[in-house]
């Protein structure tokens, strides 16, 4: 089953150090997540096998090198149940179909193939549903390895990278998010904290062995300036994972038109003053967010498929969070979308190759190595 789980993999591009660093991470979120020894083998068994099902899926689309249309899309995401059903009667000992069936669900109820949300998805598969570092090597993060976080805010993915490295780089220009992130990190004792601007930090040129910088430099005006200063610091070979905005470059046409359409809305809104993009803000929530999130919640009810539903994302949260994203997506002024072609473009420039990207939400994160 381990060879067969490969060569599927093989022909979606995948490499075995691919598959291995998926199992390795798994295994790492596993364990810190308190699971018995008999539970962690069960999720890294499912991590080798969770692509199984694409055994079902034509080649042309798992190998296809651009985004997948909706359609194509639609046939990826029978693999899950396939997978499932072919490890079904194989005795592992733990449930490693079920986690290989939930693998793609989401907290939030968006994924599939059930769409089940929260706690009804078994800790397994949420832990096989790893956000970026799926696509980091196994064998990156070690304990001689010196890394940085670009933009640490909270010090969410610091908390799980630093036990694991000799040296974390915590760099952030907010005093009040770097703040936060001593407090959360306050019992690792490898971790240094700059308050700096990526382009000022001090860390030395070609000194670190991994650099990470995940959901930051979309918000900061000269991106690709911003990623050069990252790769800077790397030594030559050295891996920098990102994970930018998307321009909804996988998605349909009219999506990409509607949001342009709200673009023009933010870039107006978000130029009045505090107190009136607030409550400007506000009306949106209530008078588009809610109402558009409750017609999806209802359409997936009776059976429709939502995914590409405006704002169908909210359709399972609270109106805080509507009040609150819509403040944010109206109130700021800097917001940078970009596709997988830019993204790529500006990863070549700032001196890295052999780039790839994961083809799992959120998009677009990628990971490069810097030209010797």
């Amino acid at each position: 089953i381990e060879a067969l789980a490969l060569a599927i993999e093989a022909r979606a591009g995948c490499t075995p150090e691919h598959v291995r660093s998926i199992q390795h991470y798994a295994g790492m979120l596993a364990e810190a997540a308190g699971l018995t020894e008999a539970e962690i083998q069960g999720v890294r068994t499912a991590a080798l096998l969770h692509d199984i099902g694409n055994m079902a899926v034509p080649e042309h689309i798992l190998s296809k090198p651009d985004s997948l249309t909706p359609e194509e899309f639609e046939r990826v995401k029978i693999h899950p149940r396939v997978g499932a059903e072919i490890l079904r009667n194989v005795e592992f000992g733990v449930p490693v179909s079920e986690l290989v069936l939930a693998h793609h669900e989401r907290w939030d109820g968006l994924g599939y193939p059930a769409g089940i949300r929260g706690d009804d998805i078994p800790i397994g598969a949420r832990i096989l549903a790893i956000d970026y570092f799926d696509i980091v090597p196994e064998g990156t993060l070690h304990k001689a390895a010196r890394v940085a976080d670009f933009g640490v805010g909270s010090g969410r993915w610091a908390a799980l990278v630093a036990p694991r490295v000799g040296s974390l780089a915590c760099v952030d220009a907010s005093a009040d998010a770097l703040a936060v992130a001593r407090r959360n990190l306050a019992g690792e004792t490898n971790c240094t904290f700059l308050h700096s601007t990526i382009e000022e930090a001090d860390l030395a040129d070609a000194s670190l062995d991994f650099a990470y910088s995940l959901g930051v430099l979309h918000h900061i005006p000269r991106t690709s300036d911003a990623m050069a200063a990252c790769v800077r610091k790397l030594k030559p070979g050295a891996p920098f994972l990102v994970y930018l905005y998307y321009r909804f470059d996988n998605r349909p046409r009219w999506y990409a038109t509607l949001w342009a359409v709200s673009e023009h809305a933010r870039k107006t809104i978000s130029r009045a003053p505090h107190g009136l993009r607030y409550a400007i803000s506000q009306i949106i929530a209530l008078g588009i967010y809610w109402p558009l999130a409750r017609l999806a919640r209802l359409a997936e009810r009776l059976g429709a498929k939502v995914d590409n539903f405006p704002l169908s994302f909210y359709r399972a949260k609270p109106f805080y969070v509507m009040r609150t994203d819509a403040l944010d997506r109206f109130g700021t002024r800097l917001e940078q979308r970009f596709t997988r072609a830019e993204i790529r473009e500006m990863m070549e420039k700032s001196g890295l190759h052999d780039i790839r990207f994961s083809n799992s939400p959120p998009f677009w994160c990628a990971i490069g190595w810097k030209k010797d």
